[in-house]
């Protein structure tokens, strides 16, 4: 087995960032690049897995893990901006705003390999955030997924893969984003001879996988829905050529 243990403590001064100032009587906007201090964060990572039993002889070959956990906090600096009068010369700094943030990305998995070349699995992975600023109510956001998958060797030297996902988002500002998906993938080979195969791959075979995110700063946080377009099966030709001269 193995096992792996991290840890990272960042600390960033006169870090560049851009601030503006408004002046709410002729709507003029003036922009500029300062230095900032105190941004930092902490990050500890675990990573770990190996073979948890193995038996002779038997049609079940081993049970193994694998498993991986990452816990982030940080503060993020930006500068917001501030009103002022017509004056230039009374202009002043924009302020220095921080947003605070705590994530949580867990993963596992447990995989059986049984006959001569056969193996299924369980997994699952997720990415939990809460997040707070000066300038925006807190909120927590999640995305997770987790599902089954198989390996199968099969006579004539194929070879069949697949995977079922549940996805799933939870936590947006908007309801339509807060759902779950299906993601069902396949895959298979066929190894005609050293140099010549096959394979045969689909994506997305429920279609309704689609793309979900967001991003945060001082002032709040965007939110991206996609419908993707990555859904396919394709065919591929692989030909070994060897240029060797013997």
């Amino acid at each position: 087995m193995r096992h792996g243990i991290s840890f990272r403590y960042s600390l960033y001064t006169g870090s560049v960032v851009s601030g503006t100032i408004y002046d709410p009587v002729t709507g003029v906007r003036t922009s500029s690049v300062y230095n900032v201090d105190g941004e930092r964060g902490i990050r500890v990572s675990y990573n770990g897995g190996g073979d948890i039993v193995k038996w002779e002889n038997r049609p079940f070959k081993s049970l193994s893990y694998n498993a991986a956990l990452t816990a982030e906090s940080g503060r993020s600096v930006r500068m917001i901006a501030t009103s002022t009068n017509s004056n230039a010369d009374n202009m002043v700094r924009p302020e220095t705003t921080f947003t605070y943030s705590k994530s949580l990305n867990p993963s596992a998995g447990l995989t059986v390999r049984f006959g001569s070349d056969h193996n299924i699995g369980i997994s699952g992975s997720g990415f939990f955030n809460h997040y707070h600023g000066e300038d925006f109510d807190e909120f927590s956001a999640a995305d997770y997924n987790f599902g089954i998958n198989g390996s199968f060797s099969l006579p004539r030297s194929i070879r069949l893969s697949t995977s079922l996902k549940v996805v799933g988002h939870s936590g947006y500002a908007d309801s339509v984003m807060n759902s779950e998906e299906y993601l069902w993938n396949i895959s298979a080979s066929w190894s005609v001879n050293k140099k010549l195969s096959f394979s045969l791959d689909g994506y997305d075979l429920l279609h309704q996988i689609r793309s979900v995110s967001y991003y945060v700063s001082s002032s709040g946080r965007t939110e991206q829905w996609s419908n993707t377009i990555g859904r396919y099966v394709m065919l591929r030709l692989h030909y070994r050529l060897d240029l060797t001269k013997h």
